[in-house]
C-alpha cells in the first residue's frame, strides 16, 4: 500500500507535557499503529500504538476484518424520536432491527387501512339503507380504532426502551 503522509497523535496532559505518537496514513483513510490498523474516521493510534476508538465507534469481533473502530453505533435518541413521532417502525428500521420494523409498518397500515376503510364502508351503507340495523360495522368501528389506540400505544412505549437503551441495534450492540 502507498502511504501518502505521515500523521501525528498529539496528547495533552494536565501539566501540558506532549506525547507523539508516529503512525503512517494510507489514502483509504487507514491509520497503521505499531501493532494493528485503525480506521481514522473511528479511532486513533494511542500512547502505546494502539488503535483507540473515538466515542460511538467500535471494532466488533465478528464484523473485524483486521481493522480496528470499524463499526459506528446508533443513536438510542435519534431511535426514539423517529419512533415516536413517525411511528410505523421507522425507529427499528434506523437500528437494523428490520424484522421488528416490517411487523409494526404492516400492523399500522393494517390498522389504520381498515379503519379508514370501515369508515368509508359504513358511510356508503348507511346511504343505501337507512332502515337496517348496522350495529356489526358500529362493532368494527370500535375494534379498529381500540386496535389504533394500541398500536400508538405500542409506538409510545417503544420510543421510550429506544431511549433509555433496552433495545439493541441489528448487530447486536448496544446504543449510545
Amino acid at each position: 500500500m502507498k502511504i501518502t503522509n505521515f500523521c501525528f497523535t498529539a496528547t495533552f496532559l494536565i501539566f501540558s507535557q506532549i506525547k507523539i505518537i508516529l503512525c503512517e496514513q494510507t489514502e483509504g483513510g487507514l491509520i497503521y499503529c505499531k501493532t494493528e490498523i485503525c480506521n481514522s474516521t473511528g479511532g486513533v493510534c494511542n500512547k502505546e500504538g494502539h488503535c483507540q476508538c473515538y466515542f460511538g465507534y467500535l471494532t466488533p469481533n465478528h464484523l473485524a476484518d483486521h481493522i480496528k473502530c470499524n463499526y459506528k453505533q446508533i443513536s438510542s435518541m435519534k431511535a426514539g424520536l423517529l419512533e415516536i413521532l413517525l411511528g410505523c417502525g421507522f425507529g427499528h428500521f434506523y437500528s437494523g432491527r428490520t424484522i421488528n420494523g416490517w411487523i409494526k409498518l404492516i400492523c399500522t397500515f393494517i390498522f389504520c387501512g381498515g379503519l379508514m376503510t370501515s369508515v368509508l364502508f359504513i358511510r356508503k351503507i348507511r346511504q343505501e339503507v337507512e332502515a337496517e340495523d348496522h350495529s356489526y360495522i358500529s362493532l368494527f368501528i370500535v375494534s379498529m380504532v381500540i386496535f389504533k389506540v394500541i398500536v400508538i400505544v405500542w409506538q409510545m412505549v417503544d420510543g421510550i426502551l429506544f431511549f433509555f437503551k433496552v433495545y439493541k441495534d441489528g448487530h447486536g450492540f448496544e446504543l449510545i
